[in-house]
């Protein structure tokens, strides 16, 4: 009978420890939840729990800008939003993304101080989409912002989001992918929303754009007269390798700052850390944060930078 009653005093202190750790931290309870899948092993459940807060709270943030958001008038394919942040063209059809991206924005995915944009710097923005963060780069000091983007619309609202930024040579847009050779390539774009576009995925919801141009970083850099580049911030949808290996002189000549989405199922985070560090010896890499998808954990951003 003692047994019986010492187990249940154990089972009544465990049941209660749970609650209170749940109720201080509800994401505790990915610690227990069942088929999660860890994708990068810079992450784990424990990391991913510690983290849950910061997702959580881009959410908060997105639907707060969605509710205060709203369409001021459409041409064409296009359609100009009006946000708390400001106005932007947009993708018509790409109604969830620009919220999102401007929450992500406010939590400062792609970086701050020593690993992120700093006053007077030459940065790539890779994977521009419409040019939410390169006017964040801008305003966070960057003295150019080349920003690259193969898709056609969104090309075209990046054009209309910078005019300004562009007729003052504060950016420079290049129509174009970013690859390890140059070349012509099939680009995936999501028929639903322009923010899934890829030369590298593909789904039942992209469709196929024949013949878009992709260059190397290093190629770039010469075309344009790039003398530094002291920031390079990546979204390029599973093709970060390729990227790096092309960029390879750049990365060894200028060790600039890096900034790596790796949220995409083709992303292998530490293979492309590993890659990084190979090319340069010299930089030191850190990982963002871990964070939930449906099932799988995955490492949102790599950051590299060389050491002093």
């Amino acid at each position: 009978m003692k047994t019986v009653r010492l187990i249940l005093l154990i089972v009544a202190t465990a049941a209660l420890a749970l609650a209170v750790v749940v109720r201080f931290n509800p994401s505790s309870l990915l610690l227990v939840a069942p088929g999660l899948k860890v994708r990068s092993s810079f992450c784990s459940v424990w990391k991913a729990s510690g983290d849950a807060h910061i997702k959580l709270r881009q959410l908060k943030v997105a639907k707060e800008i969605a509710q205060a958001s709203h369409v001021v008038r459409r041409d064409g394919r296009l359609a100009l939003w009006s946000t708390p942040a400001g106005e932007f063209w947009m993708p018509d059809g790409d109604d969830s993304i620009l919220p999102i991206l401007l929450a992500q924005a406010e939590r400062n995915i792609y970086g701050v101080g020593e690993w992120g944009v700093q006053k007077g710097d030459v940065v790539l923005d890779i994977g521009a989409y419409v040019g939410t963060w390169a006017r964040q780069a801008l305003e966070r000091g960057a003295g150019k912002v080349v920003a690259i983007e193969p898709s056609p619309d969104s090309i075209e609202c990046l054009k209309r989001n910078l005019a300004a930024e562009i007729a003052a040579g504060k950016v420079i847009v290049i129509e174009k992918g970013i690859w390890d050779s140059e070349r012509t390539l099939t680009f995936f774009a999501n028929s639903q929303s322009g923010v899934g576009n890829s030369f590298v995925e593909t789904n039942e919801t992209t469709k196929a754009l024949e013949s878009i141009p992709v260059t190397t970083i290093d190629k770039l850099a010469a075309d344009i007269g790039l003398g530094r580049i002291d920031f390079i911030k990546a979204d390029v949808k599973g093709a970060s390798e390729r990227m790096l290996n092309g960029g390879a002189a750049v990365l060894r000549r200028d060790h600039p700052r890096i900034a790596i989405s790796t949220e995409e199922p083709a992303d292998d985070a530490p293979a492309i850390a590993r890659l990084a560090l190979a090319i340069e010896p010299a930089y030191e890499m850190k990982s963002g944060p871990c964070l939930l998808d449906s099932k799988d954990i995955y490492t949102d951003v790599l950051f590299f930078r060389a050491h002093r």
